[in-house]
């Protein structure tokens, strides 16, 4: 970081009367201003390649060469393409990512390897590399003779690859300033090579040649940061007081001056109110039954006045003047009880009086006054985003009825996102395939919301939920007509619980001997468990598919009692 201080100075009078002058300065990083449409696409590509490519493609639909264009109507330009593209949710993460500037590394990445491939002959705004091939227009280009050896460099996780031949080996890479005509004709004429080569592809890199030298680029400016200068002038006047009137301007919302140019006639009578109200102003002391909640008080009246971070200062640092007014409030059970919660909450976390904290639909992200990294604050709020993306997907609502928004951090607080440890589960089951034997969903009654389970219940208790939330697994031996466990499934879909039950065969080759064909093909099979797989083949998979995953067994029998179940 560093104070910029060429061409920044700036004074200014403040007053008419006053012989004081402010001077201001800007403070600006060591990093490089980014531009606007690139780091929109960077964007975009992070979320979808195709809306990559989609956004390049509006980029030149207006026919004009959009980095012309002042730094206003290019941001307003993206915005309006990123706003077609994307919902409005994830417009808000598209701007706090841009207050982040999080994908300007790739960027700078782009532009300091344009400036090291760029041909010296070439000066135009943009240009292509193809193995140790290097030239301004396409029709310079060899496509029979590559040399992926050479000076062209490797192609990295973040290039925008166009999805025609993406697995190609030969690429063609195209830098260039974005939304310059040169570039558009370049991506335009790699388009129809690829169509027509099997083994190329190309990919997109930008890059600025308006400014080579890092001096010349302008940086970033560092909001919330600088230096103010008030110079006054500190000459000794000779003051006649005895001409000079003090009268309060705001008193009670009562400008005396003006009041006295208007009533000369009432000088007295304004002078005694003036007297009065000064003495109303006066601070006294409370009672010590006036503190009580007076804390709780105050944070009533800022909810109430929907006071913003000014009203609120000026509230704060005129604190005792308000307090004789806020103490006479009632205070409202409901805040208090809210706010006692959220402290013992934040109490048994480990956060105590005085300490900040910030979380995202409940879930706490970081406290104790640490530092926030900005970066993994933008991963963490589109994980949240998707995540509440998903339950409106399966039937949770944003709003009731009535169009007011609905609350569901206590339930966001209760998901857990952690890695599963395959290690402490007795089998993986989920690439298994298990076959449902029952679709809780197709009941039908009053259960199906899914707002149940943010209802108490009691302990132990199945939710009666109509939806296919809870599972159970069943690993059943195939070759057992007596298995106990395939009773237990069939007492359980008879009593028609709010489970949906799952099962997987399950067979031991070292503890029998033989393979799982072997077996398919020599041991009977039940005739309940061959209900449920009809065919040979399709048990022989699905066994197969069991044991492929991972998962390991121990030398058990085939007895129910030795066996666990989901």
């Amino acid at each position: 970081m560093y104070a910029d201080f060429s061409n920044i100075w700036q004074f200014e009078k403040l007053g008419e009367n006053e012989n004081t002058f402010k001077m201001e300065t800007n403070i600006n990083s060591g990093r490089n201003q980014t531009d606007n449409n690139q780091f929109f696409s960077e964007y975009l590509s992070d979320q979808n390649e195709s809306l990559f490519w989609k956004f390049m493609d509006s980029i030149y639909l207006d026919n004009k060469e959009v980095n012309t264009k002042s730094d206003l109507d290019q941001y307003n330009l993206g915005i309006s393409i990123a706003s077609r593209l994307l919902n409005s949710s994830e417009m808000n993460l598209l701007r706090f990512s841009m207050s982040t500037r999080i994908f300007s590394p790739r960027v700078e990445v782009h532009r300091q390897l344009s400036l090291q491939f760029k041909p010296e002959k070439c000066s135009m705004t943009a240009f292509f590399v193809f193995g140790n091939q290097k030239g301004c227009d396409l029709s310079q280009l060899d496509v029979n003779s590559y040399d992926g050896n050479g000076s062209s460099e490797g192609v990295f996780q973040f290039d925008h690859i166009y999805p025609i031949n993406p697995e190609a080996n030969c690429t063609i890479f195209i830098y260039g300033i974005l939304g310059s005509r040169e570039l558009s004709n370049l991506i335009t004429g790699a388009k129809k090579l690829v169509a027509t080569e099997e083994n190329l592809r190309f990919a997109v890199r930008f890059s600025d040649f308006s400014a080579t030298e890092v001096s010349s680029r302008s940086h970033v400016s560092l909001s919330g940061y600088g230096v103010e200068l008030a110079i006054k002038n500190t000459e000794y006047k000779a003051v006649d007081t005895s001409k000079v009137e003090d009268l309060p301007d705001d008193l009670h919302g009562l400008n005396f001056k003006i009041l006295k140019q208007k009533h000369p006639n009432h000088q007295k009578e304004l002078d005694s109110l003036i007297d009065n109200l000064e003495k109303v102003g006066e601070i006294v002391p409370l009672k010590k039954w006036q503190l009580n909640d007076l804390g709780y008080k105050t944070c009533e009246k800022i909810r109430e006045n929907e006071l913003d971070l000014e009203g609120i200062e000026k509230l704060l640092q005129d604190f005792p003047s308000h307090a004789r007014t806020i103490s006479h409030r009632t205070p409202n059970e409901t805040l208090l009880t809210s706010i006692k919660k959220s402290q013992e909450l934040f109490q048994s976390s480990g956060i105590g009086s005085g300490l900040n904290v910030l979380t995202i639909n409940g879930r706490i992200i970081t406290a104790r006054d640490e530092r926030i990294d900005l970066f993994s604050l933008v991963e963490v709020m589109k994980q949240e985003k998707k995540v509440v993306e998903d339950l409106v997907d399966i039937g949770f609502k944003l709003k009731d009825e009535e169009g007011n928004q609905i609350d569901h951090s206590k339930l966001l607080t209760l998901l857990d996102f952690t890695p599963v440890d395959l290690s402490t589960k007795a089998f993986d089951y989920r690439t298994a395939e298990p076959v449902f034997l029952n679709n809780v969903e197709s009941k039908g009654g009053p259960y199906r919301s899914i707002h149940l389970l943010l209802q108490p219940f009691p302990p132990d208790q199945i939710r009666p939920i109509s939806r296919n939330i809870f599972n159970l697994i069943f690993f059943l031996d195939p070759f057992d007509s007596d298995d106990k466990l395939m009773n237990l499934v069939e007492q359980y879909l008879k009593s028609k619980v709010y489970i949906r039950i799952g099962v997987v065969p399950f067979f031991n080759e070292r503890a029998h001997g033989m393979t799982i064909e072997e077996a398919v093909d020599s041991k009977p099979i039940s005739p309940r468990i061959s209900k449920i797989w009809s065919s040979k083949d399709t048990l022989i998979k699905t066994l197969k598919c069991l044991f492929q995953i991972g998962n390991q067994v121990s030398d058990i029998g085939p007895r129910a009692e030795n066996r666990k179940y989901l």
